[in-house]
């Protein structure tokens, strides 16, 4: 047959996406570290700095006018920065359009191909012909369209590098951080997403690295501006979390924001969501894995709480430079480990919540050591305090002292009462260590109060050692196992 169009010119594909990502990812690091520059000037000299007199003064507006500039270094970067990420967005669809129109192509081509061998005179012919062109047209039109979308993602991604922006400092971070995470659909991402919404619009995504720590990710989320926030709380959650369990970590830092303004109703909270450490969690691909289960092995030590720990400490004090509120760090079980020992070096908080803590690492002993106003919430039937060691009562210790002891001087908040698991509920041990910031809780409802700076209520601290509890708890567990055989 004659008269057949001819194949129409697929231009080449858009540049590849992960690249672009990777470039706006190195572009987002580089300008929170400007960011973080911003935030140690100030430190440096500003009041932390040690400046007196007229030197003060000078120092003072030394640091105003190059932490300004600085932050406003970050600002523009972290901008750009989302005009890229929000670019390689746009790349992810149009190669998957790209894609597809390269399968009509070879469709086209393959139905042209057959036509040829059809005899001009065939009665069929001519309809042949006008469907194959009405096809050319309508595959020619899709290929227009596509490079005009093409052409128009890279016009947009120019005009927003060259524009300015005042946005502030958090809202820039947040944009950034979520043009990337657009571009992703793993299970880290999803449950980033669905943590970010739980926020109701309030929430910030500050950090979102889904590769660190060997692939377990660090994401850190604000829910509310912490900032401009009247109290402010950091959340540092223990083990079995990575990032795929972000959404968790953000039920934990809403239930202690929801606590604080209940507590405190006239005032603006933030708490933040901070998974920045490398948490021992087992898990790979977002589901426990036997295969991954040494990981939990490093629960037995204080080194990941110990590394976790100096990351830690360097977002509250970055933090306590950038906002007036008093901050509190509130950290749950092997996140406790790690915010007190954040704490004993110095780390720039205000109070200091540790829940169902099995320990505050080595070299702590009286709260006092912590350097800052200690609460600690520790359910007697939570087999996770019972690791720590207590004065005069022994215990293994593995992870430094039981911060509920009477003799470690923290002040305990109250639990809600529970009847004592049996040996064939394990699984209820662990709703009993998980229990502290259930919303309604009297431990989540303490919390919120330390946060807000309101009167707390209290609890008479243990003067029994975990080993102790333990064994209470086993012979109480006698007349039922003897007699369970009868049910």
């Amino acid at each position: 047959m004659t008269g057949l169009p001819p194949p129409p010119a697929l231009p080449a594909a858009a540049p590849p996406a992960p690249v672009v990502a990777a470039a706006a990812r190195a572009w987002i690091e580089s300008a929170v570290g400007v960011g973080h520059v911003a935030a140690d000037l100030r430190r440096a000299l500003g009041a932390d700095g040690g400046w007196t007199g007229v030197a003060a003064e000078a120092a003072a507006g030394r640091a105003a006018r190059e932490g300004g500039r600085a932050t406003r270094l970050a600002t523009r970067g972290l901008t750009q920065a989302r005009a890229l990420g929000e670019w390689a967005a746009s790349l992810v669809d149009l190669a998957r359009a790209h894609a597809a129109l390269h399968h009509r192509l070879a469709d086209f081509c393959e139905h042209r191909s057959a036509l040829t061998l059809v005899p001009d005179a065939t009665p069929a012919a001519d309809g042949l012909r006008n469907a194959i062109w009405v096809e050319h047209t309508t595959l020619t039109s899709a290929i227009r369209q596509w490079a005009d979308s093409a052409y128009e993602a890279e016009e947009r991604t120019i005009l927003a590098l060259r524009r300015p922006t005042t946005a502030p400092l958090v809202v820039a971070t947040d944009a950034a951080w979520r043009s990337l995470l657009a571009t992703e659909d793993s299970a880290a991402a999803r449950a980033t997403r669905a943590a970010l919404a739980e926020g109701d619009g309030s929430a910030y995504l500050l950090d979102y690295e889904p590769k660190r720590f060997g692939g377990d990710g660090s994401v850190v989320i604000s829910y509310g501006d912490p900032t401009t926030a009247d109290d402010v709380a950091v959340v540092v959650p223990g083990i079995t979390n990575d990032a795929t369990t972000m959404a968790d970590v953000g039920a934990l830092a809403l239930a202690v924001g929801q606590a604080a303004s209940a507590a405190r109703p006239a005032a603006s909270t933030a708490t933040i969501a901070w998974l920045g450490y490398d948490a021992p969690s087992g898990r790979h691909a977002g589901h426990l894995d036997p295969r991954h289960l040494g990981d939990l092995a490093g629960t037995l030590s204080s080194s990941a709480a110990t590394e976790g720990a100096a990351d830690l400490e360097d977002f509250v004090d970055r933090l306590a430079v950038s906002s007036t509120a008093a901050v509190t760090v509130v950290g749950h079980s092997y996140g406790s480990t790690t915010a007190a020992i954040a704490a004993r070096h110095g780390m720039d908080a205000d109070r200091l919540v540790l829940l169902g803590s099995p320990g505050v690492g080595p070299g702590a002993h009286r709260a006092s050591d912590l350097r800052m106003p200690v609460w600690v919430a520790s359910d007697d039937l939570d087999p996770v305090t019972w690791v720590g060691s207590a004065p005069h009562h022994g215990g293994p210790g593995a992870l430094g002292e039981d911060p509920s002891q009477r003799d470690f001087g923290a002040v305990r908040l109250p639990t809600a009462p529970v009847p004592a698991p049996h040996l064939d509920e394990p699984g209820r041990f662990v709703d009993i260590h998980m229990e502290y910031l259930q919303p309604g809780s009297p431990t989540a409802a303490a919390v919120g109060a330390v946060v807000a700076d309101q009167p707390v209520p209290t609890v008479p601290s243990r003067t029994t050692g975990g080993a102790s509890l333990a064994a209470h708890w086993l012979a109480g567990q006698a007349p039922y196992e003897l007699t369970s055989w009868r049910r």
